[in-house]
């Protein structure tokens, strides 16, 4: 199976926050929008100007800068991502939009995505070719390609879509590295491939840039105390049942690793409080009992797009592997 992205139920406008619109011909690019200054200005690597009609799009947490036809809609995708779209988003859309549904017929929708390479993979090695035995997946297209001075793989791939949507699209893949990041993949997608809109979306993918992101902060907005008492705070008069609670400030892609899983919405720098406890009412969802717990929760406000939400217990008597964790706070 491809590895599916997520996109971001987040609110929609023409610029979402935590985009830098640059300049067109020397103008603000929208009403009320202030340019800023090109990622070329401090880091000393070509961005270029747009051409007229087109907008350039920057994630400095992401290091990079792509261009969009003036009039589309943007907005954030998980882990320093973007959605450009060339219809209205707020057109309902048939079926299951959080996966792979398709725009209305004659439009397009590419996004783009940073997802976790926590194993420094190449991209044709990232990419997992679908079984040719699957039903309904089939390979149309496969090349390599250069995207932002980068080796890129790219893919056309056919698959049959729920029924609601009454039409058999094929999706453009491309897979890629950025210079700035070892354990991220570059993923874009757009659909659907055979849209007469083809060549703005290679325009779009031709456009990328690498710049150098801007620093990771490990200062945490929410205090050790505050992630502690989300998680073992009980109503007023009624207190908590926890016999022993421990905090660690550390990266979710920290965690990610003690857990040999990956997400593909929290950003894996993504500051985290991890909170172990052991307590007599844990519970698993279906009403099993547990020994311990742990919660993950946000230290930091969240890029749009990302989510933090963990929750786990076991039995024994303490996670082993929490001890493991280095804590950024200390």
């Amino acid at each position: 199976m491809i590895r599916f992205l997520v996109a971001a139920a987040l609110g929609v406008a023409t610029l979402s926050c935590g985009s830098s619109l640059h300049e067109i011909d020397g103008q603000a690019g929208a009403a009320g929008a202030t340019a800023t200054p090109s990622p070329a200005a401090t880091t000393g690597l070509p961005v270029g100007s747009p051409a007229a009609g087109w907008v350039r799009i920057s994630d400095d947490a992401g290091g990079w800068s792509m261009e969009m036809p003036q009039g589309w809609f943007e907005r954030a995708a998980p882990q320093h991502g973007r959605e450009f779209r060339s219809y209205d988003p707020s057109i309902p859309l048939p079926g299951n939009y959080s996966s792979e549904g398709l725009p209305p017929v004659g439009d397009v929708l590419v996004r783009m995505q940073m997802q976790a390479n926590p194993d420094k993979l190449d991209a044709a090695t990232f990419f997992k070719v679908p079984d040719p035995r699957e039903v309904g997946v089939q390979v149309r297209e496969h090349k390599q390609a250069t995207v932002a001075g980068q080796p890129t793989e790219f893919w056309s791939l056919w698959r049959s879509q729920p029924a609601q949507f009454q039409r058999q699209e094929p999706t453009l893949w491309w897979y890629l590295r950025s210079p700035f990041f070892d354990d991220r993949m570059v993923v874009i997608y757009a659909a659907p491939g055979e849209s007469p809109l083809r060549s703005e979306v290679e325009r779009i993918v031709a456009s990328l840039q690498f710049y150098r992101p801007s620093p990771v902060s490990l200062l945490p907005t929410v205090s050790r105390q505050e992630a502690i008492d989300r998680v073992v705070s009980r109503p007023a008069g009624k207190p908590s049942t926890a016999t022993r609670v421990e905090a660690k400030l550390v990266q979710y892609k920290d965690w990610e690793r003690r857990q040999g899983s990956r997400s593909y919405t929290t950003d894996p720098d993504t500051l985290v409080w991890v909170v172990a406890y052991v307590a007599p009412d844990i519970t698993t969802r279906r009403g099993d009992p547990c020994a311990w717990a742990i919660s993950v929760s946000a230290a930091r406000s969240l890029a749009p797009g990302d989510g933090v939400g963990v929750f786990q217990c076991g039995p024994g008597t303490w996670p082993a592997w929490f001890d493991q964790l280095v804590d950024l706070d200390k």
